[in-house]
């Protein structure tokens, strides 16, 4: 069961402004559509070619995005 933090102010337009001040977060107009919630996989990799397919393929379907960053993986050499 996911935990819920419950606050009675987190919907104001005080804690929306204060959210993209925090993070320098663009305020959106009321008027714009925005994305709905989802679930985004970040993953930093290093050298790890031989495990991603297969990371990749259990995350299939359950993730709305996947973010890779890689920190420099050693290319084969050939």
């Amino acid at each position: 069961m996911p935990i819920q933090i419950a606050d009675a102010y987190r919907n104001s337009s005080f804690a929306q402004l204060q959210t993209g001040l925090l993070f320098n977060l663009p305020h959106p107009e009321p008027d714009q559509e925005q994305l709905p919630e989802g679930i985004s996989l970040c993953m930093i990799v290093r050298n790890e070619e031989r495990f991603l397919a297969e990371c990749l393929e259990s995350v299939k379907g359950v993730v709305d995005e996947i973010n890779i960053i890689d920190t420099g993986s050693d290319r084969p050499h050939g």
